[in-house]
């Protein structure tokens, strides 16, 4: 195992996650708020508003250029009405203000209200200079709701995530001394289900998918912009597009391991000291004759995290893997026990500000033509016993030099 150091700063990578979280809230607030917030809330209200006639005295279709990008069009309506006897204006369509690409489906609208004609429009009667012409729904008022995938990213790293505690045993000189650990042979045992992975992945990945690919037909359909993209906006929307199919196929993925068979598993005792044994029982519920191998391990990982530069690097590695497992008989993989042992000089679970060490029980099971079983359980390993834990001591070891 590589030698694990403190590098960078720990309040500076403590601070990290929250700073992030707040450059994913704001933003994606204030598009929650001002793209679907103020305009749903405006459309809700104006279902109480009162019809009127009123008289178009403008209408077309505002072309607007910018020198970062082709041109965007708007719907520009005008038109006079009369409530409480007094005489009001008004160019309000609808409660989404604005341009954005696409022409014909803004031509559409434009083209039901010719100059000089009769339409109904809805005013407020506490505030008659508010008015508009369609009240409504539309779906393009959800857009800003890609804003709250963001909001949700943010408030996780805010609020939701775990931060990481300063651990006094780091010494001065960088070396890792870990807390105490319970006696050895901790009584008890812990037992872990399956299949939760499959959940929430599909619950997550199914979100973001209708939010993402929403956003991308809204781009394509005439209620959005509509009309011919350029070549230079097809291009640019093909990234897109491909993020759209992949997150799709995401959702049919995690949607299929959902009826992958379930393993349950045993872990006895429920924490194991470096140098001590366990053993572990498993068994699935569904069909195990779908598996064609079953691979159970137990591996342990170190992470250490350090500035590089401007950057906060954070370097993973497996410094052992133990494999306990390798059955392709249907009756081996259907349920089953095995004994293990974690080797005496390796390290044990261990959490501080930039370095971290974990240990997990990995169950794998290749399943042709479907979504295999992936399943990963955390193994609560202490450190070494001492005379005081009532076992063995550790045997010194000293060489010269």
């Amino acid at each position: 195992m590589k030698s694990i150091s403190r590098k960078g700063s720990g309040n500076a990578a403590g601070c990290l996650p929250r700073i992030v979280g707040l450059l994913l809230v704001i933003p994606g607030g204030l598009v929650f708020y001002f793209f679907s917030f103020v305009p749903m809330a405006d459309w809700s209200s104006a279902q109480d508003w009162a019809e009127t006639s009123c008289t178009i005295t403008g209408s077309s279709v505002g072309r607007h250029d910018s020198s970062d990008g082709g041109p965007t069009y708007s719907i520009d309506i005008s038109y006079r009405y009369t409530w409480a006897g007094q005489t009001f204006t008004g160019d309000r369509y609808n409660f989404f203000g604005g341009s954005s690409s696409g022409r014909s489906g803004k031509d559409d609208v434009v083209r039901q209200f010719p100059v000089g004609s009769t339409q109904t429009c809805f005013v407020n009667p506490d505030a008659p200079e508010e008015a508009a012409l369609n009240r409504d729904f539309s779906w393009v008022y959800l857009i800003g709701c890609f804003g709250l995938i963001f909001v949700l990213g943010g408030l996780y790293l805010l609020v939701f995530r775990k931060s990481k505690k300063e651990d006094k045993s780091l010494s001065r000189g960088g070396k890792m001394e870990p807390v105490p650990a319970p006696a050895y042979g901790s009584e008890g045992s812990k037992t872990f289900k399956g299949g939760r992975n499959s959940r929430v992945g599909l619950i997550f990945v199914s979100i973001f998918a209708v939010f993402w690919n929403g956003i991308i037909l809204l781009a394509f359909s005439d209620q959005f912009g509509g009309g011919a993209f350029s070549i230079v906006m097809m291009l640019f929307m093909i990234p897109f597009v491909l993020v759209g199919l992949a997150l799709i196929a995401g959702v049919v993925y995690f949607f299929l391991a959902l009826f992958n068979p379930k393993v349950l598993l045993s872990l006895s005792p429920g924490e194991v000291p470096l140098g001590g044994t366990g053993s572990i029982t498993w068994s699935f519920a569904g069909n195990t004759r779908r598996i064609q191998k079953l691979s159970i391990s137990v591996t342990g990982t170190e992470a250490a995290t350090y500035r590089r530069g401007t950057s906060t690097i954070t370097d993973k590695s497996v410094f052992e893997k133990i494999v306990l497992v390798e059955a392709v008989d249907p009756q081996e993989i259907a349920q089953g026990e095995v004994a293990f042992s974690i080797p005496e000089f390796t390290a044990p679970a261990f959490e501080a500000s930039n370095n971290k060490i974990t240990w997990h029980i990995k169950v794998e099971g290749d399943i042709p033509k479907w979504p295999d079983v992936r399943e990963e359980f955390e193994l609560a390993v202490a450190p070494l016993p001492t005379e005081n834990d009532g076992a063995m001591p550790r045997r010194a070891e000293f060489r010269e030099g």
